[in-house]
């Protein structure tokens, strides 16, 4: 076979060099496109999980509440709890320097007196980690950082730092600088440390903290603290692993990884069209040379295994290039996905390089290997049953294969009657169904094509001839005398052109219906917020400053709004308090299920739950239903009152009245102010007075209408950024198909294309 291989096959590659490089630039595709997104999504998943680790320490439970914070009572509570070797808590923000050069760092609010047997905050020199943590403590400007982050910046011993604080620009100093290991290489080595207490005023965290962190005595079990520490703090708590914090996020890159996979099977299925249109291609042309290899004594399964093994050289080596252009690609996609995690959640993930992850590189390896002998298999059986005798005759040519009859028609009709039926129901809002549903359609429109192919060529002869001439009757003809080449490249192009459109319009769907739905939520004419991102709410406001901005001149109405991440059965909906009364007398929310006017009876000071209509499918609730929410009081019932179209998360959001919100989260923060302005009063003059009323009490980031409409569509736009990769890619593999194909037709036609030069053509 080697020898086979060496002396046929070698040479025929070199004869048809452009033929045989698009097909092979059709494995490299896809194969690039799957290894990238598998390797920028571990790469990612690896980041995320090591700075997790290091800052937890050596805690193995993290008691949390969710985004109102634990109160300070819980901690007494939680150290009570026979088993427990220290509680400590935590608060952590990410906050921005004054100087855009020094980029973010991640303060960790800690109890120094408490916390160092929980994590090393060892010094420069072997120091010992805080040489005196009275004086820390007494001069609540103190914060260390680590030598990563001190080197960057030219920062030293006693130097001043300046970062944007809830209660305006605050400067600190720089009392030590940690040794780079352990939690000072967490955030790519943006950290710093400051005491709990100072923390908690310079962030605005009021009498909470945000988690605390737990370590057990030598010996005590896991499973037996977590449900004694559930069971002395109530069900409004959460006690888990350190590593379950960044589900959410790692559920973000899966989504974002879905779409791009869907990508690159489509370019490898796409690829496995034209892998079968050129070796389809190369029996036919090839035929003579198989007839005399029959009539040397070449049995049938040798000739079939020749041209599989043409097809595994050229997938071995498109597999080989696909990994390392996947390489190339997946550091841009690392990057691209660390930074949509990071306008999204407010997370932001250090990855240094890319993680190449054996398992997936192999399985893209084998995807690309696979697709290149599959698509090889007909032609190659084909080739086997060529007859030497039929093949060695001038003039005569045997018909191999047509690529249609009656059984694979009615089998195709029965799938895409099945799928379109299937396509009507609930279950095909589910990911798995989809996914079979695809296939189904592959391989119903697979068995079609060459039938509709065939039917379509032949509509066309006239009206091409009408046209173009003879050009065009020839060019009809064409089509009718390749049926397999003709149906392979439809296939192709089908595919890769229903790609676009799918993905177009989905794409065009989402930013319409979001259009419509940022009309009708977004209706106060100013936003004023303690952070700057609208995704990660770093800071809040006290209630009180609410009074304040009634008292500007222009401001008709202040609503104050609070938002939380709550956790739900193990997803994580967006929960929004706000004063329901002021609410709905400034806009109506586009109800999907119940009436505008029930909300405000069901809803204020009440129980009652608005719930957006991507929650209600993903838990399989309606009006009148009841769910039950943790609190920091306790698990309470809430009674679903209406369902509105809502786009504020991916995991369902949830609206009640804001005094129900006070009353069982005992929080009084505001992330965001809604105002209404005046009649007759210019916004941005408003706006202005804000900005010069709070400039040296606290930080204040004022958007008005227009400019808070447009930072959702912006951040729409970067989380559809994948459509428009998946757009790139189908587009260019429907290109690759049609080149292929037109390469192979003029290839096979040299003849008859010299007869109508000859002719005067």
């Amino acid at each position: 076979m080697l020898t086979l291989l060496r002396q046929i096959s070698i040479p025929e590659y070199r004869k048809h060099l452009l033929r045989y490089s698009l097909t092979l630039l059709g494995i490299v595709l896809g194969v690039a496109i799957f290894a990238a997104v598998r390797s920028a999504n571990s790469s990612l998943r690896l980041a995320l999980r090591n700075t997790i680790d290091q800052i937890a320490g050596k805690a193995v439970l993290q008691v949390t509440a969710g985004q109102a914070g634990v109160p300070e009572s819980a901690l007494d509570e939680v150290r009570s709890v026979r088993g427990v070797r220290a509680a400590v808590p935590i608060i952590e923000a990410v906050v921005r320097t004054t100087e855009a050069s020094q980029g973010n760092i991640l303060i960790l609010g800690v109890d120094l007196t408490g916390d160092r047997s929980m994590r090393d905050y060892t010094l420069e020199g072997d120091e010992e980690a805080v040489s005196d943590p009275l004086v820390f403590l007494a001069q609540p400007d103190s914060v260390i950082i680590s030598r990563e982050f001190a080197a960057r910046n030219h920062l030293k011993e006693d130097d001043t730092l300046e970062l944007i604080a809830a209660v305006g620009n605050k400067t600190f100093t720089v009392r030590g600088i940690m040794a780079p290991r352990g939690m000072a290489k967490a955030f790519g080595g943006n950290i710093g440390v400051m005491d709990i207490y100072s923390a908690q005023f310079v962030f605005g965290r009021g009498r909470s903290f945000d988690r605390i962190d737990v370590a057990l005595e030598d010996g005590a079990r896991i499973d037996d603290a977590r449900p004694r520490i559930q069971a002395r703090l109530g069900p409004g708590y959460r006690i888990e692993p350190p590593l379950r914090r960044g589900k959410q996020t790692e559920s973000l890159m899966e989504a974002f990884s879905q779409g791009l996979f869907f990508s690159s099977v489509m370019a490898l299925l796409v690829g496995l069209f034209i892998i079968f249109n050129a070796f389809s291609v190369s029996v036919t042309q090839r035929r003579v040379q198989i007839g005399i290899l029959r009539a040397l004594g070449v049995t049938r399964s040798q000739i079939r295994n020749l041209f599989l093994g043409e097809s595994l050289l050229l997938g071995l080596a498109g597999s080989i290039a696909g990994i390392a252009g996947g390489i190339f690609l997946g550091r841009g996609m690392m990057l691209f996905m660390a930074k949509l995690v990071e306008e999204t959640y407010g997370v932001r993930v250090a990855v240094e390089s890319l993680h190449l992850d054996p398992f997936w590189s192999f399985f893209s390896f084998a995807m690309g290997l696979g697709a290149s002998i599959i698509g090889a298999y007909l032609p190659a059986r084909a080739a086997a049953r060529v007859d030497p005798a039929l093949a060695l005759q001038k003039g005569k040519f045997q018909i191999l294969f047509l690529g249609e009859n009656r059984s694979r028609r009615w089998v195709g009709s029965l799938l895409l009657s099945i799928c379109m039926a299937l396509g009507y129901t609930r279950w095909s809002e589910i990911l798995q169904v989809q996914l079979v549903l695809f296939g189904a359609l592959f391989v119903s429109f697979t068995l079609l094509v060459p039938a509709l192919s065939h039917f379509l060529a032949g509509l066309l002869r006239r009206p091409m001839r009408w046209a173009f001439g003879m050009e065009g009757r020839l060019a009809a003809d064409s089509l009718l005398q390749a049926p397999r080449r003709t149906s392979a490249t439809v296939a192709a192009l089908m595919f890769s052109l229903s790609f676009v459109i799918s993905v177009a319009c989905l794409s065009a769907s989402i930013k319409t219906s979001m259009m419509k739905w940022v009309e009708s939520a977004i209706n106060s004419d100013l936003f004023v917020s303690a952070s700057e991102s609208l995704t990660a709410r770093t800071f809040q406001f006290p209630e009180e400053m609410g009074e304040a901005l009634r008292k500007i001149p222009g401001v008709r109405q202040v609503d104050s709004v609070r938002i939380l991440i709550l956790d739900y059965k193990d997803a994580a909906p967006m929960l929004i308090s706000i004063e329901m009364d002021q609410y709905l007398r400034r806009g109506k929310p586009l109800m999907e299920e119940g009436r505008v006017e029930d909300l405000l009876p069901g809803m204020l000071g009440r129980n009652g739950v608005l719930i957006s209509n991507n929650f209600a499918r993903l838990h399989h609730l309606g009006r009148g239903d009841r769910i039950l929410l943790d609190t920091p009081t306790g698990r309470h019932e809430f009674q679903v009152v209406g369902v509105q179209v809502d786009y504020s998360s991916d995991g369902g959001s949830l609206v009640i009245d804001r005094q129900v919100y006070k009353r069982l989260w005992k929080d009084d923060r505001v992330d965001t102010f809604d105002i209404t302005v005046e009649t007759g009063y210019d916004p941005d003059a408003v706006k202005r007075e804000i900005q010069r009323r709070f400039a040296n009490q606290r930080n204040v980031f004022v958007l008005t209408n227009g400019d808070m409409r447009a930072e959702i569509l912006r951040l729409t736009d970067q989380f559809m950024a994948m459509t428009y990769v998946q757009l790139l890619v189908a587009v260019l593999v429907a290109i690759l198909g049609i080149v292929n194909s037109l390469t192979v037709s003029i290839t096979e036609r040299r003849r008859e294309i010299g007869i109508v030069r000859a002719l005067g053509g």
